[in-house]
């Protein structure tokens, strides 16, 4: 059974990933996947080390499958369905097999999850390996044959390495993992911290890299009122409102001790959820504080990896608070209000883009030798002058009138440009350039078109293509 459910998932992850177009954070892992070894190791000691594992993986999947929006989500996917077997095998172990089942659906559509599914970044795989990591944890803490539970603790001390090297924060699981054992099982605690400490010693370079670029998360608003809302909503729930005051209060209810009368929760699986409420309060909170001392580093998809436990403390509330009857119906409540996120997430406006029609666009009107000029120039982040990156067959054989170094030749993420007037001999060479912009940058376009008809360029044809227009400029 467990494993028809398992293809079920996994059919349920992949339908529709292909059709949001890529986003600007995709195409950041297109720059860091494309490139050779070298320069990606180069630009990871300047910029996104955080996601450098992830970037290496991916260069060796592209040479594999090619560069689509499938092919560059499959990864992510794959990685959230087998995380929903993984949450079975905990919840089994640690409560009984119909909560498993539960935990299974929930985590299967739990809209946090479901967006992970559809997006070519690090945190399916992240959260993959930090269930792994807590089912690990389960099995040593109640192994009692010696040779079995030193075996067990390797494989912790490896997932946890390996889940730190996807993304870092997921050593705050750890930590509450530990805050748990000191209260709980004193006689483990040495074993974990010893664990701990050597995947921190493992991880120690990555963790001085993101130390010392977390500069680079300088976007990142300060906290404010909003955060709440991303704390209580947007980390597992996305903006889900119905399915978040509904599954936040389950999860309240139960974690305080409430129970039906006709059910019971033992002392162990109590113990439990007393770690459960730990994993879902602790990375937060301490990241929250850091932001309130120094700058800030939170964003709700960082907390993607404490998805799977809020599923199976979700799947807990619903089977122990209710009649075996209602609980179905709660469940069942639950997964069809998911379902309006999972649709959404599979839609052509999921990402907020439709770069490939605006690749296809200039692909169809511009022709090699052609120059192109972006007007995202103002940006402290590039947007339509990654579609190069994404999509280099539209843009083959373009000039582009400002690229100083491309990406691989440099340590950013992007190409390095300089300022349209001082590359005036680069366009005196060209008799066509076409501009393209999107309407939230037509005091830069403005300027770019001054430049252009003093250098005797006319304006000609305009294209568009969802919010972005391709003018094309002739002598």
């Amino acid at each position: 059974m467990l494993p028809l459910a398992g293809v079920g998932v996994l059919g349920l992850e992949l339908w529709g990933i292909g059709r949001p177009s890529l986003w600007a954070d995709e195409v950041a892992t297109i720059s860091g996947a494309k490139r050779s070894i070298g320069s990606l190791l180069g630009m990871l000691h300047n910029i996104d080390a955080v996601h450098g594992t992830y970037y290496l993986f991916m260069h060796y999947w592209i040479h594999l499958f090619g560069i689509s929006e499938v092919s560059l989500r499959v990864p992510s996917a794959v990685a959230v369905a087998l995380t929903s077997i993984v949450v079975f095998f905990i919840a089994k172990n640690r409560f009984d097999e119909r909560v498993a089942w539960f935990a299974l659906l929930i985590t299967a559509v739990i809209p946090r999850l479901s967006w992970a599914a559809t997006e070519a970044r690090s945190y399916g795989i992240a959260t993959l390996l930090a269930t792994m990591m807590l089912l690990l944890f389960f099995l040593a803490i109640d192994e009692a044959e010696p040779k079995r539970e030193r075996i067990l603790w390797v494989a912790y001390t490896f997932a946890l390495a390996l889940a730190m090297f996807f993304f870092v924060y997921i050593a705050l699981m750890a930590a509450a993992q530990g805050l748990w054992l000191l209260r709980t099982r004193r006689d483990k605690f040495r074993k974990w911290i010893t664990a701990v400490l050597i995947a921190i010693a493992v991880t120690g370079y990555l963790i001085y890299n993101v130390i010392y670029e977390k500069g680079q998360v300088g976007w990142l608003p300060p906290l404010s009122r909003g955060t709440i809302n991303q704390i209580f909503m947007g980390q597992a729930f996305w903006t889900n409102w119905e399915v978040a005051y509904f599954a936040n209060g389950l999860i309240l209810v139960v974690l305080l001790g409430a129970v039906h009368p006709s059910r019971t929760v033992t002392a162990v699986e109590r113990s439990t959820l007393n770690l459960f409420g730990l994993i879902i309060v602790v990375p937060t909170a301490v990241v929250l504080l850091y932001s309130l001392i120094d700058s800030s580093i939170y964003d709700a998809r960082y907390f993607t990896f404490v998805a799977p436990v809020v599923a199976i403390t979700m799947s807990v509330a619903v089977e122990r608070l209710f009649t075996k009857r209602v609980a179905l119906a709660v469940l069942a409540l639950l997964i069809a209000l998911s379902m309006f996120s999972y649709g959404y997430f599979r839609s052509p406006d999921a990402k907020g883009t439709h770069w490939s029609e605006v690749a296809k666009m200039v692909g169809a009107h511009a022709v090699a030798g052609d120059g192109i000029l972006f007007t995202d120039f103002t940006r402290p982040s590039p947007k339509l002058s990654r579609l190069p990156i994404a999509f280099p067959g539209d843009f083959k054989g373009l000039v582009d009138v400002t690229r100083e170094k491309s990406y691989f030749n440099t340590a950013e993420l992007y190409d390095k440009r300089k300022p349209l007037a001082k590359e005036m001999t680069r366009l005196s060479a060209l008799k066509t350039v076409v501009v393209l912009t999107d309407p939230a940058e037509l005091k830069q376009y403005f300027a770019v078109d001054k430049v252009l008809t003093r250098a005797g360029f006319k304006l000609g044809k305009v294209y568009s293509a969802a919010a972005s227009r391709l003018y094309t400029y002739s002598r």
